[in-house]
């Protein structure tokens, strides 16, 4: 176990987590997309998506040497 990540209320859907393993992000059905500092063991940011459709899928990118949601 790296670290327990919480926050969401309710089940998570998928959890992504970026190469170097320092953050992750998750969508669960509380319709809240989270980005935790995994070696701070706490969410730092979110978004509200409850006025789109369900989300069940979140994924990382790498460009310019930037990560993004």
């Amino acid at each position: 176990v790296i670290a327990a990540l919480k926050g969401h209320q309710g089940d998570v859907h998928s959890l992504k987590m970026a190469p170097d393993g320092s953050f992750a992000v998750s969508v669960g059905t509380d319709k809240k997309v989270l980005l935790f500092d995994v070696r701070a063991s706490k969410a730092v940011d979110q978004m509200d998506a409850s006025g789109m459709a369900e989300m069940h899928e979140v994924a990382l990118s790498s460009q310019n040497g930037m990560d993004s949601v």
